[in-house]
């Protein structure tokens, strides 16, 4: 499931990531046939109709333990790459935008889904009439509002989050999700959490 999430970082808005833990008792191989797409929200409702899921990354054959996790990150580099490198990366020409729709998809069945907002114009973009952004319940308010003075190192983060892992699923992004400070990304390479 999509757990944590950063758009933008101390670095600017290609400094950001997406974190994906596997909350299961068995491995999961996250191949190609594992995908994370992205629809920008900060448009409006003019342009809402004009955008789709893109993807962002496939996976590579990497092996996800139980209840571990994998990082994708920003090819541009991200802040905390020194303690927390990256499992893989996708073009900073097409990132994350602060108000958007991303999807987990598996097969092409949606696994997982968040979306975010930073203000009430994005947030009424997800409700895009005629075809609304694939959310789990109400959008979660991002702590980056698409401008420089959110370049911070906050994250949006599943809860209960850090050692406790990331298994809240209630099907409502801003029940489940919480920013946490500073971000807290975890790797193949961390620990697996409860």
């Amino acid at each position: 499931m999509l757990s944590q999430i950063k758009t933008r970082g101390l670095n600017g808005g290609t400094d950001e990531w997406v974190e994906i833990y596997n909350p299961g008792s068995a491995p999961i191989t996250f191949d190609s046939t594992w995908e994370v797409n992205v629809r920008n929200a900060t448009g409006g409702l003019a342009s809402c109709a004009s955008t789709t899921y893109a993807n962002r990354f496939s996976g590579a054959g990497q092996i996800i333990p139980p209840h571990g996790h994998i990082l994708y990150a920003s090819s541009a580099g991200f802040s905390e790459s020194v303690s927390t490198p990256a499992d893989g990366t996708y073009s900073s020409n097409f990132g994350i935008p602060d108000a958007a729709g991303v999807v987990l998809v598996h097969q092409n069945a949606l696994v997982d889904s968040i979306c975010f907002y930073y203000d009430s114009t994005t947030l009424s973009t997800l409700s895009c009439p005629g075809d609304p952004f694939t959310c789990a319940g109400t959008p979660v308010m991002n702590p980056h509002d698409n401008t420089s003075a959110t370049n911070n190192n906050r994250s949006l983060e599943r809860k209960p989050g850090g050692s406790g892992g990331n298994t809240a699923n209630s099907g409502d992004n801003a029940t489940d999700f919480q920013t946490t400070t500073p971000a807290d990304p975890h790797d193949l390479a961390s620990t697996p959490v409860p």
